[in-house]
């Protein structure tokens, strides 16, 4: 296939590129890394014009502004930019005449509500449909961008496009930004310090997917034809302070650190975990969260910092 990846360099995009490759396909990338205005790039004649009609046979969006939890509180007109990449890039998308196409949606799409309830409610797909009195708002600005994205993908759909939509929850990797939880905590866990800063309390609950089961998914669903919202997770509750111990235990060599909560530091809903009755039926995640944690503290990103 001829796929052109939006957002190409960035933690999903570039993994997602990685596997196109090595399967064989064909891969173009649109990224603000290597001088790409995707709002620019994809409003060019040159990309809607006749001899580019037919030319991608898979779009897939991953470009989205969101910088972890500090920046979709701290600065929400900032994440809400994300709106104008979607519709961009769903009229490219009909202009081009793509006829298959990926959104990369978010678990932030579904309503707060249930998250910071009390209960441990596991979510649904069905649990972040157009907001009503039932279900609430979602997670902030890019909450509401990737929900009304997934709203974009229906009109595309009603032109004729065949569009996959996933919501990953809590992904992570070795090669993630220090932006998010999991890479902070084994940067903190590597270098060995003490105090082992929290944000909260800690009892702030995720469900941990490994990049690599993530893609392994996406792919899954792209070969079996699965139509619909896909959640992408483990179904496996974890608050960051069990993140925290996980990775000390893994680092060893009678660290002990302090734990160091921040409560003033933003965290997010309470309990975000997927059901993911419908994603055993497409796809097994294969990576446990103990495995990736081994595997980012024996990463060369980190080897010489834990060998020091």
């Amino acid at each position: 296939m001829r796929v052109l990846i939006t957002g190409h360099a960035g933690f999903v995009g570039r993994h997602m590129a990685d596997e196109f490759r090595r399967q064989g396909h064909t891969v173009h990338g649109i990224d603000l890394a290597n001088g790409h205005d995707m709002l620019d790039v994809l409003r060019n004649p040159a990309w809607t014009s006749e001899h580019v009609r037919g030319t991608v046979d898979l779009a897939v969006h991953c470009a989205a502004h969101v910088k972890g939890r500090e920046e979709i509180d701290g600065s929400p007109l900032a994440v809400a930019t994300n709106l104008a990449l979607d519709s961009i890039f769903f009229r490219w998308l009909e202009l081009a005449n793509v006829p298959d196409a990926i959104y990369f949606s978010s678990s932030a799409a579904y309503p707060v509500a249930t998250q910071n309830s009390g209960y441990r409610i596991d979510l649904s797909e069905d649990m972040a449909e157009p907001v009503d009195q039932f279900f609430g708002e979602p997670d902030a600005t890019y909450g509401w961008a990737k929900l009304t994205g997934e709203r974009l993908v229906r009109h595309a759909q009603e032109k004729g496009h065949r569009v996959f939509v996933v919501r990953p929850f809590s992904g992570y990797g070795e090669d993630q930004p220090l932006d998010y939880p999991f890479p902070s905590f084994i940067a903190r866990a590597a270098r060995r310090a003490d105090p082992f800063e929290i944000w909260g309390d800690g009892e702030q609950v995720r469900d941990f997917v490994h990049i690599d089961d993530v893609v392994g998914a996406v792919f899954a669903m792209l070969g079996q034809g699965v139509q619909g919202r896909l959640n992408i997770g483990t179904g496996r509750p974890t608050s960051f302070n069990q993140l925290a111990e996980m990775v000390i235990d893994k680092v060893g060599g009678g660290y002990r650190p302090q734990i160091e909560h921040l409560p003033a530091k933003p965290v997010g809903v309470r309990y975000r975990v997927a059901d993911t009755t419908k994603l055993r039926k497409v796809y097994q995640p294969r990576i446990s969260l103990e495995q990736g944690i081994e595997q980012a503290l024996r990463s060369t990103r980190w080897t010489g910092v834990v060998a020091s």
